[in-house]
């Protein structure tokens, strides 16, 4: 799990939720604190574990994913890896 902070906004991951496919909720605070969104796993897929790292920028998250499978292929690219950019609102 991991934690990135700026400014008024907070990203917690958790990349273990809903069978380890992931998810990342942000908070933000303007006196006092909200949950605002969470972002999840675009692809949904088990044991890829979406938000493995992350890193908030004014309202640009960026999340890692360390086991994506996304080309399905069973090769090479298989738990490659992938990093997502999520535009916080």
């Amino acid at each position: 799990q991991s934690v990135a902070v700026a400014g008024t906004r907070a990203v917690v991951a958790s990349p273990e939720n809903n069978t380890r496919t992931g998810a990342v909720y942000h908070f933000s605070t303007d006196g006092s604190l909200q949950f605002k969104v969470s972002a999840r796993n675009p692809y949904k897929q088990e044991d890829t574990f979406f938000g493995s790292a992350v890193d908030i920028s004014g309202a640009d998250l960026i999340s890692g994913m360390n086991a994506d499978n996304s080309d399905g292929s069973g090769g090479a690219l298989d738990n490659s890896g992938a990093v997502h950019f999520v535009r916080l609102k």
